[in-house]
């Protein structure tokens, strides 16, 4: 479970998802861990934090990747963004001759870091 390892070895995690059976799954994989908040909220309306060090990771679904990083891009403050996303997505993130890509190399600098395996 992708949240059981970042609270491992994190000092503070704050999971979103919608789906509240799957917030359900994620409180019962990492329990009885005290430092993750899980908070059920569509991650297109969350408010991210103002005038706080913190990164994101996160696992995003295909259907509103575009809009995920556009948001994290240009209202989040996070340092760091980690997403595993679908290969093809993330090479149109690369891709400078498309719009998304020529948007996004202006505000942050992206690399595909490792495949990972569709079972994870």
């Amino acid at each position: 479970h992708f949240t059981k390892e970042l609270v491992k070895m994190s000092r503070s995690v704050t999971a979103i998802e919608i789906d509240g059976g799957l917030c359900q799954v994620t409180k019962e994989a990492v329990n009885p861990s005290e430092n993750i908040k899980v908070i059920q909220t569509d991650i297109l309306k969350f408010s991210f934090p103002k005038h706080i060090n913190y990164k994101i990771y996160g696992n995003i679904p295909y259907n509103i990747s575009t809009d995920i990083v556009k948001r994290i891009t240009f209202e989040s403050q996070a340092k760091y963004s980690y997403l595993i996303v679908e290969k093809g997505f993330a090479k149109r993130l690369q891709n400078l001759q498309r719009a998304l890509g020529l948007l996004l190399m202006v505000e942050m600098d992206i690399k595909m870091l490792k495949k990972v395996p569709p079972l994870y």
